[in-house]
């Protein structure tokens, strides 16, 4: 059964009417204040059966498919939540909610500093502290297949230290350095690139108990010029680097990370470079990047006024593996087109990936499946947002910054329409009655 919201019948003269108001030319779209709430489709059919979870503050909310809440968990300010194969529930907490960010400066969005775990009914079975001074837990992470966790971290390194690495003195700050318009007081001093850490629980060890098995670091593979195997440390976003932005100090924003057993590698996303990258866990090395061929390509058409140039991804999120086998990828990934010269649009995007024996060649391979809307302001995020694809091969989108879910085949064909009704505080305290400006959410999960 296929189950909309609206149902109507038009007259005529309705109609008439109507074809006068969308003669071309007049309008390029209709902007809308106000916005339905909830459960807009459901294809009955088509959808793919279950419950999505939905990252509020303090709770985390399942909803089924109807939009109803069948379970909620009160954790307290933070940010990515997802649900283990064991059916506790993960999320990247806010230390500075709970003074414990050690004198950490960073304000800015994604910095967390905790990981903590919880039972299905609410019993917390782990909190584990990942803020220092030099370094902090932010966005995300991911369970691996044998137990252990992948978290992404800030660190720092001074002013000094960039430089020797190469970086143009006149785009990296020096320590204590804060932002002015259009972001006042955010900490943009000295330079942050990311590093992943994979952490287990010790057995029998307690509640804070943790330990760092492996890691890689940015830190590590960044070069002075354009190269296949490194980042450049002089590449930044097309704004000015100085004290009144923050691109000057977070030099990738890392925002997601992912592992592939069959080929043992972690996917990383970095929304700076507009690339996420294919890392070998037992080497280190990067065996594949896609994205922005222009970060790393002398010869690569870099985005200009109104040209995207060879770069296909923007302000980019959540590069996950959603297929493989030995030497091959599939991955999907959000595309928010932040920034995007030739119009701000999101899309949805998967990508085949071949890895050549572990050693990096690249090839020009545009995206195998899209999706975007008709119109650029159906599906439109800037900042967060997510795709994850489904059992039944349909993706569900998350536009975070609309509170906007869709469900899409493979074809393109909406099975299933969301807009979050509440935020913040929970249903019960603070409706999202406008359905949009009502706050935003970092991503959503259906299982």
């Amino acid at each position: 059964m296929r189950r909309g919201i609206l149902n109507g019948v038009f007259t005529a003269t309705a109609f008439a009417a109507m074809a006068v108001s969308i003669i071309p030319g007049t309008a390029l779209a209709i902007e809308v204040t106000r916005t339905p709430t909830g459960v807009l489709l459901h294809d009955e059919v088509n959808a793919q059966a279950g419950y999505t979870l939905l990252q509020t503050s303090p709770d985390v909310l399942l909803i089924d498919l109807y939009g109803n809440v069948v379970h909620r968990w009160t954790t307290g300010p933070g940010g990515d939540a997802q649900l283990t194969k064991d059916g506790t529930l993960l999320r990247i907490s806010s230390c500075a909610a709970n003074d414990t960010c050690d004198g950490n400066p960073l304000n800015w969005g994604g910095a967390g500093g905790r990981l903590r775990e919880w039972t299905w009914d609410g019993e917390l079975i782990w909190d584990i502290d990942l803020a220092r001074p030099d370094k902090i837990a932010h966005h995300s992470y991911h369970r691996m297949p044998n137990g252990n966790t992948l978290l992404v971290v800030w660190e720092r390194y001074s002013r000094k230290a960039a430089i020797k690495k190469g970086r143009d003195p006149d785009t990296v700050n020096p320590e204590g350095a804060v932002g002015t318009e259009p972001r006042p007081g955010v900490y943009v001093g000295d330079f942050w690139p990311d590093m992943i850490v994979e952490i287990r629980k010790p057995k029998g060890g307690g509640i804070h108990d943790f330990e760092i098995v492996w890691h890689w670091r940015a830190w590590d593979h960044v070069c002075d010029k354009k190269r296949v195997g490194c980042l450049d440390i002089n590449y930044h976003i097309p704004r000015p680097t100085d004290q009144t932005h923050r691109s000057s100090a977070d030099y990738m924003h890392v925002n997601s990370v992912d592992y592939d057993e069959v080929n043992d590698v972690v996917i990383i996303n970095s929304r700076v470079f507009g690339e996420f990258y294919v890392i070998d866990h037992k080497t280190g090395k990067i065996l594949y990047r896609w994205g922005n061929p222009s970060a790393w390509d002398e010869t690569a058409v870099a985005p200009s006024y109104m040209e995207d140039g060879d770069t296909y991804l923007f302000g980019s999120h959540g590069a996950t593996v959603v297929d493989s086998e030995p030497g091959f990828l599939k991955v999907v990934v959000f595309d928010n087109g932040w920034l995007r010269p030739s119009g701000s649009r999101s899309r949805a995007l998967e990508v085949d990936v071949k890895l050549y024996d572990k050693e990096f060649r690249m090839a020009p391979n545009p995206p195998v499946w899209s999706f975007q809307t008709r119109s650029a302001n159906s599906l439109s995020s800037p900042f967060v947002s997510y795709a994850q694809r489904l059992g039944n091969g349909n993706t569900l989108i998350t536009s975070g910054m609309e509170n906007h879910l869709i469900e899409v085949t493979r074809d393109g064909e909406y099975v299933w329409e969301y807009v979050i009704p509440f935020f913040s505080e929970g249903p019960e305290a603070c409706q999202n009655i406008d359905g949009v400006g009502g706050g935003f959410v970092f991503r959503t999960y259906r299982y």
